[in-house]
């Protein structure tokens, strides 16, 4: 497909701040070598489950895992979702995410990133979705109490639509927004944004969510899922939100 003169623009533009940014900081780097260290896999698992009674019934259930590995000055992310819904016997929702992510991480804590992702809801006409990104990220904030990363980058997306719809190729843009903020000793809120514009559709997600310790390794998490995708087939809404309350096992 065709990319319009505002995604070119758009592209060259994220290129051109990236290797900008980039260049600065590392003629800013001192010759200090990261210390190699290995914490082994870290991880935990979110569970989610709800059932409606009465004039109408519902069935809910949510699965999470995410794993954090740091061999420094390589840093490794695996994150996988899968969620759906049940109402009067019928499925009205489903949907799985996978996230994969290595970070090189540079002496002033910035980094470069590699990201390969997929994900999949056949209620949105997706049955499949890759993304491929490779960029820059910036440890902006890092106090005991505050986290703050941005990235910017590019890549490929490709996307295989139900039944006769047919699929899409193209190259993206992709701007992250991770944070994090430590309220008390056992509560922390964050947020994790995604904007990842291309020349047939912009995908957004964010996630919120407040996580409040319950135990050393138990805690409760509320959350709201927000993502859009500014062009869809018709009959099919452009934004979904979620609302959910989960239980999150530390590993």
């Amino acid at each position: 497909m065709r990319m319009t003169a505002s995604f070119h623009f758009l592209t060259t533009g994220l290129l051109a701040v990236t290797l900008s940014v980039t260049t600065s900081l590392q003629a800013a780097e001192t010759d200090k070598a990261i210390e190699p260290a290995d914490n082994g896999w870290k991880g935990a698992l979110e569970l989610g489950i709800s059932n409606t009674t009465g004039n109408v019934e519902t069935k809910s259930a949510n699965v999470g895992l995410q794993l954090n590995r740091e061999t420094l000055p390589w840093r490794y992310r695996v994150a996988a979702k899968a969620s759906s819904m049940d109402a009067l016997g019928t499925r009205v929702s489903e949907d799985y995410l996978l996230d994969l992510q290595a970070d090189y991480v540079l002496p002033n804590k910035n980094y470069w990133f590699g990201y390969a992702g997929y994900d999949s809801n056949k209620f949105a006409s997706i049955d499949s979705r890759y993304v491929e990104i490779f960029g820059y990220g910036m440890n902006v904030v890092d106090t005991p109490k505050q986290k703050l990363d941005m990235e910017l980058g590019l890549g490929g997306r490709q996307s295989t639509f139900t039944g006769t719809l047919g699929d899409e190729k193209g190259a993206i843009g992709h701007i992250g927004v991770e944070y994090s903020l430590q309220l008390t000793d056992n509560t922390k809120f964050t947020e994790n944004l995604v904007v990842q514009p291309g020349s047939a559709n912009t995908f957004t997600m964010s996630d919120t969510a407040l996580e409040v310790g319950m135990s050393k390794n138990t805690s409760l998490k509320l959350g709201y899922s927000y993502t859009n995708n500014s062009d869809v087939f018709p009959g099919i809404k452009k934004t979904d939100a979620t609302t959910s309350a989960n239980i999150v096992i530390g590993f």
